[in-house]
């Protein structure tokens, strides 16, 4: 194997390393939000953009081997400095611990963290090609294949390694084999570089650094536990004798908390006549448990999502041993749709839907199955922030999203207006009571004792003028929120950027009313190649843009879908990305043993693209009722073809422009991808939909298809 092969092996090995392990460390920095996936994924790819345009400016100093050996162990550094900063990011910009913050100002700052790597990864990939160049003719394909390869090396072990090793300590390894690769001709170099890893690991320098920076990062606690799970990052954290549990940077629970633990489970008890089995979904850090025991007779299924939480917690272990108490540690969706139980009431005790982790118990697939297995008269119950006076636009739309999808499967929606809006639904009319004297003579009737929740309490929540304007604050349309459309997630974000600027908001509005313009961009596109592409370069630049945004599209929709079906994409983002690049390098290999003619091999690219976008739109459709494996089949099958149809896509256009113009080829399609996960990843994916996107993604592919056949000659050049 050539050297430049190792090398580009290496670079895509470390590259998916970094990807996942920053991202990971952002997200849970910047409060968990699957949308701060959307905006790193793009910045990464301006950031690589980027690079790979200066490394052509600045090509004729940077040469050879030098520039390549330069440039990968700075990569090295990069990444552990980066990552490094990325854990103690809120606490050197003095933002609070736990608070929500605005999108785009997370998204900035994220980008600038991550463009001094990224820049370096798309100049090293340039750096490449050139060095390869000098030596053989139609590299850069082989190159980018290698790439792949290593990135689905990465991709997979990254996923088998981060359970059981810091981040800090892969870091630290990936920064070893880059000067590994770098300093290998070196007699002392190796020698050298092993008595480090040594003293590295014998020292304890990983365990310290790691214990440094979560202190940094949780600067104001005292740090009891962190880990990492399958859905994400726990950290316990304990302050004035009070603990506090946050996942993923967002506040779970806290302990003492009497007020939310009240309100989140009387007011649905007490509206059913009678109650015997109740369902408790999440809640686990909070008091909900100890409240829902108060009522004699009531039998609980408390389902907590993540079992390290009562690892990390274990007075809660107290409650959960209660013989009334039966404890499951699994998902909650996959709880309710497998169950045969019925029960009287089921609580949805979460956070507000901010991610998507959170969404999919809003949706209108979850409550379908909630509503089979609620009795006759049974009462579903879940509440999110509102506000005690007044709710601005944005705080309307996100809560009659709400009212609007739990309308959609139940006949009965009732609501309670508050600092938290509680929304109790029934699918049999009349069984959601809340007249405060109903409330409070079942109360007493029960025995149940309260801090919060009673009498004077009932009186002042449920004023029939106050009820009465809560309904018209709810009674807006903007759609049903589903796993496929997460519209209440996106609402959800908008509601909170008024809070600050309003900046995401106000895009929100801008997509919702233009976005119709972007289906013109197919033609534009068409258009552009029709009027100024008159070289092979141009018509190449033109479709590596469309490919690198339609295939961006693809792999982000699925990402969020699988997050959304399922919940666990923390932990699967590895393979899902594996897959994708899985197809990437298969389609180079492919492409360099096919001798056909360019023009017909380009123009068959995009009509496989159109055939796999549209593929991926009928799949995506009711995909969550589909069984374990053909699910697995779809996320696993679909990256993988996508992958495919992008390698295809840049191979052809590899062939038609030459080596020469690989950098500002391999920039083009990078830039692409940017626009691809930022505008479609962020916006249009909640707006329009999975399966409209995907569609979309079909129909700017069928254009570039159209331009091919305009100019057989020249894209047979």
């Amino acid at each position: 194997m050539p050297s430049y092969c190792v090398f580009a092996l290496i670079l895509g090995f470390s590259s998916a390393i970094s990807q996942i392990l920053i991202f990971r460390e952002l997200i849970t920095s910047l409060y968990g939000n699957e949308l701060i996936f959307a905006g790193l994924m793009s910045a990464w790819f301006l950031g690589i953009a980027l690079g790979s345009f200066l490394f052509k400016a600045f090509s004729v100093w940077l040469k050879g081997r030098g520039a390549v050996s330069v440039l990968m162990a700075l990569a090295g550094v990069l990444l552990f400095a980066t990552l490094l900063v990325a854990r103690i990011l809120r606490t050197v910009l003095g933002w609070p611990v736990g608070q929500v913050l605005d999108i785009f100002p997370l998204l900035g700052v994220s980008f600038l963290l991550i463009l001094p790597l990224t820049m370096v990864w798309g100049s090293l990939y340039a750096a490449l090609v050139r060095w390869a160049g000098e030596k053989s003719s139609g590299v850069s394909g082989k190159i980018y294949a290698w790439e792949a390869l290593g990135f689905v090396f990465g991709g997979a072990v990254i996923c088998v390694a981060l359970p059981f090793v810091k981040a800090m300590d892969i870091a630290f390894a990936v920064l070893l084999l880059h000067v590994c690769v770098v300093f290998h001709r070196w007699s002392l170099g190796l020698p050298v570089i092993l008595c480090a890893a040594l003293i590295f690991v014998f020292t304890g320098a990983g365990a310290r650094i790691d214990r440094w920076s979560r202190n940094v990062q949780w600067q104001g606690f005292e740090v009891v536990a962190v880990r990492d799970s399958l859905y994400g990052n726990l950290a316990v954290v304990e302050r004035n004798k009070e603990r506090s549990l946050f996942d993923n940077g967002l506040l779970s629970g806290t302990t003492h908390d009497a007020l939310t633990s009240e309100e989140s489970v009387h007011y649905a008890l007490l509206a059913e006549e009678s109650v015997h089995q109740v369902l408790l979904l999440g809640g686990g850090a909070s008091g909900s448990v100890a409240e829902v025991l108060k009522y004699p007779g009531v039998s609980l299924d408390s389902v907590e999502r993540d079992p390290v939480v009562i690892q990390l917690l274990p007075w809660l272990s107290q409650g959960l041993n209660n013989e009334r108490v039966h404890y499951w540690a699994m998902d909650g969706r996959r709880f309710v749709r497998s169950t045969s139980k019925t029960y009287d009431v089921i609580i949805v005790n979460l956070s507000d839907p901010l991610t998507l982790l959170v969404n999919r118990y809003f949706t209108k697939e979850f409550l379908e199955d909630a509503q089979r297995i609620l009795s006759p008269q049974g009462i579903l119950a879940l509440s999110v922030t509102g506000s005690e006076n007044y709710v601005n636009g944005e705080g309307r739309a996100f809560l009659s999203s709400i009212r609007m999808t739990l309308g959609s499967v139940f006949k009965e929606v009732r609501v309670i207006p508050g600092e938290r809006y509680i929304f109790l639904a029934a699918s049999t009319p009349g069984s959601v009571s809340i007249a405060p004297e109903i409330l409070s003579a079942r109360l007493k009737a029960r025995g149940v004792q309260t801090q919060y929740v009673r009498d004077y309490y009932f009186k002042f929540r449920l004023d029939p003028e106050r009820l009465k304007e809560a309904e018209g604050i709810v009674s807006a349309s903007p759609g049903v929120n589903s796993d496929s459309k997460p519209l209440t997630f996106l609402l959800g974000l908008g509601y909170w950027s008024t809070h600050f600027n309003g900046t995401f908001s106000k895009m929100i509005h801008a997509f919702e009313r233009f976005s119709f313009f972007l289906l013109f961009l197919p033609l534009l596109l068409w258009m552009a190649g029709r009027l100024g592409a008159r070289s092979p370069s141009k018509i190449a630049g033109i479709a590596l843009f469309s490919a690198g945004l339609t295939q961006m599209a693809l792999q982000t929709g699925i990402v969020l879908l699988f997050q959304s079906v399922y919940g666990f994409v923390y932990s699967m983002l590895g393979l899902l990305t594996a897959a994708f690049m899985l197809g990437v390098f298969g389609a180079c290999r492919w492409h360099e043993h096919d001798n056909g003619e360019a023009g017909r091999f380009f123009s068959f690219t995009q009509a496989s693209a159109v055939v796999v976008a549209i593929v991926a739109a009928m799949g995506s459709i009711g995909v969550e009722q589909w069984n374990g494996m053909t699910a697995v089949l779809f996320f696993i099958v679909m990256p993988f073809l996508t992958g495919w149809v992008g390698g295809c896509q840049f191979a052809a256009a590899a062939r038609l422009v030459g080596d020469e113009h690989a950098a500002w080829v391999y920039g083009v399609e990078v830039l692409g991808a940017f626009f691809g996960v930022f505008v479609m990843g962020i916006f249009l994916i909640p707006l329009w939909g999975v399966s409209s996107v995907f569609l979309f993604s079909a129909l700017m592919s069928f254009s570039v298809w159209a331009l091919a056949q305009i100019y057989p000659a020249k894209s047979s050049a």
